[in-house]
């Protein structure tokens, strides 16, 4: 499994924000959410070192650079963004 940080090309795969804990994380997909990007969550992909064990999926890739400089200005608690190979079934690990 690779990864990449934002600006990079992979085929086939997903974008995932990593988050520094479960409740920085579910309020930086709520300010997510109503600066109206598609977001999900969802456990941090096997491979990917996060604290917490979950991230916040992108459901349109063109959205990450946006929402990356959104993450930046509000001091969103993301301390990454990668883009995963292969990533999972979109119906598998969907909990919001």
């Amino acid at each position: 499994m690779t990864s990449e940080k934002a600006g990079g090309k992979v085929e086939n795969g997903a974008w995932y924000a990593l988050v520094e804990s479960a409740t920085e994380g579910f309020a930086a997909y709520q300010k997510l959410r109503a600066e109206g990007f598609s977001v999900r969550i969802a456990p941090a992909p096997r491979g990917v070192q996060a604290c917490c064990g979950m991230s916040i999926v992108f459901g349109d890739e063109a959205e990450v650079e946006r929402a990356r400089k959104y993450a930046a200005k509000e001091a969103l608690a993301v301390t990454e963004f990668v883009r995963v190979e292969s990533a999972p079934d979109p119906r598998r690990d969907r909990f919001c």
